[in-house]
């Protein structure tokens, strides 16, 4: 049963990927540095985050 309904996202993800491309990868694999991605960034565009975060990792 359960399968079955996993074998139905393969074409949505197929989809999605034609659509919009493949994702980017994650900014950092560490659990510290994401949340401190979110932290930082949900109030200002990604371009400010990118900039503040690179210079808080430093």
């Amino acid at each position: 049963m359960k399968a079955a309904r996993y074998a139905s996202l393969r074409p949505v993800v197929t989809a999605l990927r034609r659509r919009y491309g493949k994702p980017a990868p994650p900014v950092s694999r560490d659990p510290f540095h994401l949340i401190l991605w979110e932290q930082v960034g949900y109030l200002v565009p990604d371009t400010l985050v990118v900039f503040v975060v690179i210079r808080f990792w430093r």
